[in-house]
């Protein structure tokens, strides 16, 4: 069963591991493996076999000597070759890329820049349009706009090439959103339009614009020269004029001309387009130039140059982010210092915010007892409050009962025997019912005869010693109480009497 691997990257908000690409074991790898051992031993036995003629040759024949020692010497070379070729072949693997997990483990302006140089030299030789699909092709990559310059390379130094990506700079406006919306794979307009695409309105606009566009390009590439009428801008026009008839392939200037700016030039939907450069460098006839290997070294040190510039950038960056970083340190050790002096102050308010707590239940509970006692001391209190209603309505009973007999006594003129048969002995009732009611609460109360006389209503009449009854207005008709001495009688005596 073929083994499989996985590479990848952890993502910042999660444990996992994100996946780039995996890689899966050839499955002919051990077809291969024998293959090459069987070639091996094969190549082993031809060595052999010049070796034994050229041993067997010494002395006796020198062309059969030199022929033999040539032979060992190229299969011995041949051999080589073909031994340092197989290591890719004894362990193949295949491998399948995950873009989609890219931007999981890093941003998208942490993409590596991408520079994609274009040599091309001789107009006729090399038809513009195939450098113009190159191009494009190269542009539409799914790849941040911003991250990507094409530069092409012109060694021929040809006005009608950079008229031809001057063209293609204008197309690309329309071609990159379109394939961008329409997820085409097959990013190259040539190729896209000769496969079997789906055609919509979209795509029939599309093909027409490249299909003027080359028809321009060719147009030009047959008059020999740029005219006038193909100069649809000012920028066009002055980028142009910069030949004159003296350039030749071999003889010209260096000239630089910036067709698109990643940031700046933007496509049909508002996103931004990648660079692209049209570089042709300087060639006379007294220098030697070495043709495309000369541009491609010029372009690549240049290249290499604004690398090293960029990198250097990035090393001040770095080195400004790690004294920055020292700093954090620092301030991350004054801070841990005064967090564990808060944490501390923090444990003390704690202990002191427990304390109050099992304060606030034991007073909490405290009042619970008190507001039962409330409750009780309440509940009480509105007992004696209904009694002392209660009792405060038979005293009123009373003193109505009593007013009556005195108002009838005083109208009656046999008031004496009037008050024998009845006054007396309804005072006497009436006292020991109250007094008999009453008896505690005068007892706590602390209250004279005289006062509880009056407390019940009687006020208005007194008694002798002798138990005789009187109103106190008339006098009594037997002798007065001494001073000092209420005229109250015992009224258990009175009630004898009557």
């Amino acid at each position: 069963m073929p083994s499989t691997m996985a590479a990848g990257a952890t993502n910042p908000t999660s444990t996992l591991p994100v996946l780039l690409h995996t890689s899966t074991r050839h499955p002919h790898i051990y077809l291969e493996r024998a293959f090459a051992a069987v070639f091996f031993c094969a190549i082993l036995a031809l060595l052999r076999h010049h070796a034994v003629n050229l041993l067997s040759s010494t002395g006796t024949n020198h062309v059969s000597f030199h022929l033999s020692l040539l032979l060992l010497v190229a299969d011995t070379v041949l051999a080589f070759q073909w031994v340092t070729a197989q290591t890719f072949r004894l362990w193949g693997i295949r491998r399948h890329q995950f873009l989609e997990n890219l931007e999981k483990v890093m941003e998208e302006r942490d993409f590596p820049a991408v520079d994609v140089v274009i040599c091309t030299a001789d107009p006729y030789k090399e038809p513009p349009i195939v450098a113009v699909n190159t191009a494009l092709s190269v542009m539409a990559y799914d790849y941040p706009p911003n991250k990507v310059s094409v530069y092409l390379s012109d060694d021929g130094g040809s006005e009608l090439t950079l008229f031809a990506f001057m063209e293609a700079a204008k197309f690309a406006g329309y071609w990159l959103p379109f394939c961008r919306t329409n997820r085409i794979l097959e990013t190259s307009p040539e190729a896209y339009f000769a496969s079997n695409y789906v055609s919509t309105s979209e795509t029939r606009k599309i093909k027409e614009m490249y299909e003027n566009m080359r028809i321009k390009i060719e147009n030009v590439l047959g008059k020999g020269k740029v005219d006038e009428e193909y100069l649809g801008s000012v920028d066009q026009r002055q980028a142009i004029n910069k030949w004159s008839h003296d350039f030749t392939g071999q003889d010209h200037p260096t000239l630089i001309q910036v067709l698109l700016v990643a940031g700046q030039d933007k496509d049909l939907s508002g996103h931004s387009m990648p660079n692209l450069v049209y570089v042709t460098r300087e060639k006379r006839r007294t220098h030697p130039h070495h043709f495309k290997a000369g541009a491609l070294n010029t372009m690549t040190t240049a290249t290499l140059q604004q690398r090293i510039a960029a990198a250097r950038e990035i090393n001040v960056r770095v080195e400004e982010t790690e004294r920055k970083n020292l700093q954090l340190e620092k301030d991350a050790k004054k801070w841990e210092r005064d967090f564990r002096r808060i944490e501390k102050e923090l444990g003390k308010m704690t202990e002191e915010r427990d304390k109050m707590q099992s304060e606030r239940d034991a007073l909490q509970e405290e009042l619970r007892r008190m507001t039962g006692n409330a409750d009780k001391w309440r509940n009480e209190v509105t007992s004696r409050d209904q009694r002392i209603k209660e009792l405060d309505a038979m005293i009123a009973d009373l003193q109505r009962a009593g007013n009556d007999v005195v108002e009838k006594w005083k109208a009656s003129k046999e008031g004496e025997e009037y008050v024998d048969l009845i006054v007396r002995p309804s005072i006497a009732t009436g006292y020991r019912i109250a007094l008999a009611q009453h008896a505690e609460l005068f007892e706590n109360a602390g209250l004279s005869e005289k006062q509880r006389w009056k407390l019940i209503g009687f006020e208005d009449i007194g008694f002798t010693a002798e138990g005789e009854a009187y109103y106190l207005e008339d006098g009594p008709s037997a002798p007065a109480p001494a001073d000092g001495e209420d005229a109250v009688a015992d009224p258990t005596h009175i009630g004898d009497q009557g």
